[in-house]
């Protein structure tokens, strides 16, 4: 492992589906393979991590105009299973998808706490570009930067999937091709998740 205490940037951005909307849950539930193709978007999540004894993620919270306005929102916890699990859970923590993706990490050997600053954020929320996956993607990649795990994007995929269900939500696994970037990906969805082609 190297030397984990650098801070690391990251961005993850959004995602568009070009074609193949609700491909993941037809093949991950039919006789036949789902495919679609995506897209990642100019807007995006931009952030800091570093180890941390803990676990904490902050963000500017933007006026009513989208400006900085000055004021943090934060959370934190001990960097262990039942309290990430806890957050997580908690339908009030705005920061619930990322304890998520933190729960999943924990069982990776080698990984500790982490602490995130996201610095900038364009990507708008609840309107279909998959801002609640790219938040998940961000915090796997933290841990991968920061932990220098090496892993490969389908693991990272597979952590921030498992971390995002972990809250309740209904999400599927074409969200999470905003690990790719702006380049365009074509997903086939199967009893076996996703293949990428």
């Amino acid at each position: 492992m190297s030397d984990a205490r650098q801070s690391v940037e990251l961005f993850v951005p959004g995602r568009l589906c070009l074609f193949g909307e609700h491909a993941d849950w037809a093949g991950a539930r039919g006789p036949h393979l789902g495919y679609c193709l995506v897209i990642g978007t100019d807007q995006g999540i931009t952030a800091e991590a570093r180890p941390s004894d803990e676990f904490a993620v902050e963000s500017q919270i933007p006026d009513a105009d989208g400006r900085p306005s000055g004021r943090v929102r934060r959370m934190s916890c001990p960097f262990e299973p039942d309290a990430l699990r806890e957050a997580a859970c908690d339908q009030d923590e705005f920061f619930r998808y990322c304890a998520g993706v933190a729960h999943q990490m924990a069982d990776v050997p080698g990984v500790g706490g982490l602490e995130v600053r996201i610095t900038a954020m364009d990507l708008p929320l609840r309107k279909g570009v998959s801002s609640s996956a790219a938040v998940c993607i961000l915090l796997a990649r933290a841990f991968d930067a920061v932990y220098d795990l090496r892993l490969f994007p389908h693991e990272l995929m597979e952590a921030a999937y498992h971390g995002e269900r972990l809250t309740g939500s209904g999400c599927g696994r074409m969200d999470q091709a905003c690990i790719y970037g702006k380049t365009p990906v074509l997903l086939t969805f199967g009893s076996k998740a996703w293949v990428r082609s």
